[in-house]
């Protein structure tokens, strides 16, 4: 939420709002409504009167195969995105798709090495690791103690 208007809301009702059809619809390419203030979004969006929007361009963000997001432009002017104003949106919506992949890997990833942890660290088994200098990079409570780490 770049640069949104100082009133913005965003737990606001989502029903009729531009960026959550966006969402919902999950159409591939962008979405630009022009002359706002006569479009149906007039009546169902509070921040195209409040915010006096002439065109909304959006894209839906995925992230995998499910839409969790959008990017979305707002003019209070009207605007007519060129080919090449389109090209940056959809690959400004791929890498942020690409970034909600990673950050949600990140954490799946912590949750793993948080169990793994958790595993190790209660088990009375011997378990180490070295790196390939034979150099111990981990030892478990087990093996501390044993060695009088």
């Amino acid at each position: 939420m770049w640069n949104t208007p100082p009133d913005f809301n965003p737990k606001d009702k989502l029903d009729g709002c531009i960026c959550y059809d966006v969402i919902r619809k999950g159409a591939e390419g962008i979405l630009i409504v022009r002359d706002l203030p006569h479009s149906i979004y007039a009546e169902t969006d509070p921040h195209v009167g409040r915010n006096d929007l002439k065109t909304y361009v959006g894209m839906p963000v995925r992230r995998r195969k499910e839409y969790v997001g959008s990017l979305c432009l707002l003019y209070r002017k009207d605007f007519l995105p060129s080919p090449e104003d389109r090209t940056c949106i959809g690959i400004i919506a791929a890498i942020i798709g690409r970034e909600e992949d990673r950050a949600e890997q990140e954490t799946t990833l912590g949750k793993s090495e948080n169990r793994f942890q958790t595993l190790v660290e209660s088990t009375n088994d011997w378990i180490w690791e070295t790196d390939a200098n034979a150099v111990y990079t981990y030892a478990s409570p087990k093996v501390k103690g044993l060695l009088g780490y």
